[in-house]
């Protein structure tokens, strides 16, 4: 799981407020990195958040990679982009948390503005594998997924998308990534882990207190699928 948080404009700089409270989150949920117990100490190569749960039988480390603009100086930017590519290049799920738009894409820093536009999702190097990409942001079901799927290593047979309808308050971000997290990792007792089926998810995420963004997932419809992982 890769979580990119995008720049902010505001003065109070929710964007950090929500990264910092993510590490807070992970630590005190007891994932292990052995080099990051505050968000001050993250870097952009720093290793990823680790926990181990049982999935049929075996033994699966599940990785968080966390990544902010603030890890870079200004003239460095371009590293943003990187690891963001290596994301869509290589990680199971890609969530990115930050503002968006129609026409927008990938708004890595706001100070100044970089960005990986929507005009370049289609020649991205995209894995084959299936993917799941969280977009929390203001109405990404404009863009993002039509945008995405004009890559031609991506199709609904191999990528769930996740997409707000309306406007999305910052505030919203602790809450969608804390619920993604828990119930894309979720273990019982023994620590076997148990996948949940879309509409299961998507009850917890849309609930009152968020009731005007609304969350939805693109995909199912072309490739029904019970739950995330790719199960039937």
């Amino acid at each position: 799981i890769a979580i990119h948080f995008g720049g902010d404009y505001n003065s109070e700089r929710l964007d950090i407020e929500t990264a910092t409270w993510v590490v807070e989150h992970l630590v005190e949920s007891n994932w292990e990195n052995p080099e990051v117990s505050t968000f001050e100490e993250l870097k952009i190569d720093s290793p990823p958040f680790t926990q181990t749960m049982k999935v049929n039988g075996r033994d699966v480390e599940t990785r968080v990679y966390l990544y902010h603009s603030d890890m870079v100086e200004p003239a460095e930017e371009e590293k943003l982009a990187d690891v963001m590519k290596e994301s869509l290049r290589t990680r199971d799920v890609v969530i990115y948390s930050g503002h968006a738009g129609s026409g927008s894409g990938f708004i890595l820093d706001y100070q100044p503005k970089f960005e990986i536009k929507a005009a370049d999702f289609a020649t991205l190097e995209m894995a084959d594998k299936y993917q799941i990409f969280v977009f929390d942001g203001c109405r990404t079901y404009r863009t993002y997924v039509d945008d995405m799927l004009k890559n031609p290593a991506k199709t609904f047979d191999n990528v769930d998308m996740v997409t707000t309808v309306n406007t999305t308050p910052f505030s919203a971000g602790y809450y969608m990534i804390w619920e993604f997290l828990y119930w894309f990792t979720i273990t019982n007792e023994q620590g076997s882990h148990y996948p949940l089926s879309w509409q299961s998810i998507l009850r917890g995420v849309n609930r009152r207190a968020f009731k005007s963004v609304h969350y939805g997932v693109h995909g199912v419809d072309n490739n029904p699928k019970l739950n995330p992982h790719g199960g039937t």
